[in-house]
């Protein structure tokens, strides 16, 4: 038998899952001494979910009237990865002509866990200009490593490496090459849940996975208040729980985790509360222990976001307030503090929040962007959506003088920082009359402005957009072309849709003659699909919360005088069909369209 779950979270919860397969006892009952066998998969195994985790509870719960009445024990399992597809091929994203740097190479399965036959690969680049390449397994990093790189030629890099003569291989992050580099960039995972509530894994061994897997240059673990301080975790029998102070042994395990391997961790929690007390914001502290809110007024552990920064004062260390998209959306329009609310969580697993940013800076907020995980598995820093979420995490850039703890913070406090979707680790540079990313200047005293950017991507780069007030004031479309090879994207800013509930299909037909599908681009799920049907594309994709699902296609047999797009979201948004005129297509090298839901949505985060 095999069994797919598309509910979000069961009623009843089972601690630590939000999900669960339910036995029902149709006829008779159960009385002591009775058996109740579970087989999985027999001696083969089972595919029970798409991350590895060392510790598995197969827990067998009894309920009754929706709550559990009673456990009947578990079972303690190992899930590992599956076998090797791909390489995770990462460097420094700014390295200095002529130095020595580091490359780290992860094997991954197909849903970017490491392979379970992740040893005794023999390594080699195949493509990149550089010296050096002596791969090495390191045992404590569970992976390889080359130390021994050299670029003598300034400019761009991405290296290719290659295992077993072409079993797997992958592509480097973007690197460049500058004869004296002044900051480098970082990037980091600031948003990962635990076992305490609706997540996995226990502090230290997140940390680890991150380190291993992630390749993340700093991180920071951070459980929901709730669970982690006042009620303890969402263990429960019946109406009762069990709460527990986990604060001290967070703090601990990230300051036992700093410094391992050259990891950065940083100490938060997420302060969770709804929208119309202000919302889900990540708490961030300079320093290896400092009090919680809880601590710091535990009459009020629920407090609204405005009473929480007054009560955040009195911790007496540097501290940073981000808000995100989460269960519960955050709210412009408290009274701010603008010395610690310096960044907004711009992406996360739950999608792509830019409208969100843009009022909380039409408010007033002067805050920089990161993206994050909001990881909920075991996965950090490389997490597989799964039917919850939309995409993989996102991650954090910041220019940095240098890989401690106190210039990461620095960087993260003076906005030095940019956003990364999809785990891509894309290079970022920006500046205004000599002034980098984050800083201010007087528009009263610069009458003229002179801007210099520079983007480097892990793919080819669609679109800049220069923004002013919110508004696009400036776009370039390095891509567009009277070509043959379409590029279709859709999707939805509907913030929160779930994957499992926002699986959409949809086709796209030629009036006359034929399409010819080239690959799919976007898709982050292995239930998604696009495929070639007949003469047209078909597709099923959950492009919701501002994910981009798509394709590219082959138009130069296709007649008539339109491609006829059509979506079918009726139960939601509606039912979207749409000509794409092939002229305007050859004229100018883009078709762009946008409207309304088609039947009123109460939007919870937006106006």
């Amino acid at each position: 038998m095999s069994f797919t779950n598309w509910e979000q979270r069961n009623t009843p919860a089972v601690f630590p899952y939000r999900k669960c397969a339910a036995l029902i006892v149709e006829k008779g009952t159960l009385k002591p001494g009775d058996q109740v066998i579970c087989d999985l998969g027999g001696p083969q195994g089972v595919r029970m979910q798409h991350y590895e985790e060392n510790l598995f509870n197969f827990r067998l719960a009894i309920t009754r009237d929706g709550l559990p009445v009673g456990y009947a024990g578990d079972a303690a399992m190992k899930v590992t990865g599956g076998a090797l597809r791909k390489l995770r091929v990462a460097a420094p994203g700014i390295v200095g002509l002529g130095e020595t740097f580091p490359l780290e190479v992860v094997p991954l399965d197909e849903w970017v866990s490491l392979a379970r036959d992740h040893r005794g690969l023999r390594l080699r680049i195949v493509s990149g200009r550089v010296t050096g390449g002596a791969f090495r397994y390191e045992d404590d990093l569970m992976h390889y490593v080359a130390r021994d790189l050299r670029a003598d030629e300034e400019g761009v890099l991405r290296i290719v490496v290659e295992a077993d003569e072409g079993r797997a291989r992958g592509v480097s992050n973007p690197i460049w090459v500058r004869r004296r580099p002044e900051r480098r960039v970082y990037y980091g995972e600031l948003h990962q849940h635990t076992y305490l509530h609706d997540g996995r894994g226990v502090f230290e061994e997140l940390y680890l996975y991150g380190r291993r897997v992630g390749l993340l240059d700093f991180a920071a673990v951070t459980p929901h208040h709730m669970p982690m301080s006042v009620t303890g975790p969402s263990f429960h029998l019946g109406d009762k729980r069990w709460p527990s102070e986990n604060w001290p042994a967070l703090a601990k395990a990230t300051k036992l985790m700093n410094g391992w391997e050259g990891l950065v961790t940083i100490l938060g929690y997420e302060y969770s509360v709804g929208t119309e007390a202000g919302g889900h914001h990540n708490i961030y502290y300079g320093a290896d222990e400092a009090p919680s809110t809880m601590q710091l007024d535990p009459s009020d552990p629920m407090a609204p976001i405005a009473k929480m920064l007054k009560t955040l004062r009195l911790a007496q260390v540097p501290t940073l307030v981000i808000p995100h998209i989460g269960g519960g959306p955050p709210d412009w329009s408290h009274a701010p503090d603008l010395r610690v609310e310096r960044l907004f969580e711009v992406a996360s697993v739950h999608g792509v929040f830019e409208e969100s940013w843009q009022k909380h800076l039409e408010a007033g907020l002067r805050q920089g962007v990161i993206a994050a995980g909001d990881t909920h598995t075991t996965s950090m820093g490389i997490a597989y959506p799964g039917l919850n979420f939309v995409m993989s995490n996102g991650l954090a850039g910041v220019y940095s003088v240098s890989k401690s703890r106190r210039d990461i913070w620095d960087a993260l406090n003076q906005r030095r920082t940019f956003a990364c979707s999809g785990n891509q680790r894309a290079l970022l540079e920006f500046e205004l009359n000599g002034e980098p990313m984050g800083g201010e200047i007087s528009s009263r005293l610069t009458p003229q402005a002179e801007i210099r950017a520079r983007v480097s991507g892990t793919a080819a780069i669609l679109r800049f957009e220069l923004l002013k007030n919110s508004r696009v004031i400036h776009a370039l479309y390095p891509c567009r072309a009277g070509g043959k090879l379409l590029r279709v994207v859709w999707g939805d800013n509907l913030y929160q849709r779930r994957a499992a509930v926002g699986l959409r299909e949809g086709q796209l037909r030629p009036e006359t003659g034929r399409l010819r599908l080239r690959e799919p681009v976007h898709l982050d799920q292995a239930f998604e699909y696009v495929l070639q049907d007949g003469t047209g594309i078909r597709w099923k994709t959950a492009a919701v919360s501002n994910d981009r699902d798509g394709f590219l296609v082959d138009i130069s047999e296709a007649g008539g005088e339109s491609l006829l797009f059509r979506l079918d979201d009726s139960d939601t948004l509606g039912l979207f069909e749409v000509k794409i005129p092939l002229a305007q297509l050859a004229r100018e090298g883009w078709f762009h369209w946008r409207a309304p839901a088609q039947r009123p949505l109460r939007h919870a985060y937006m106006q």
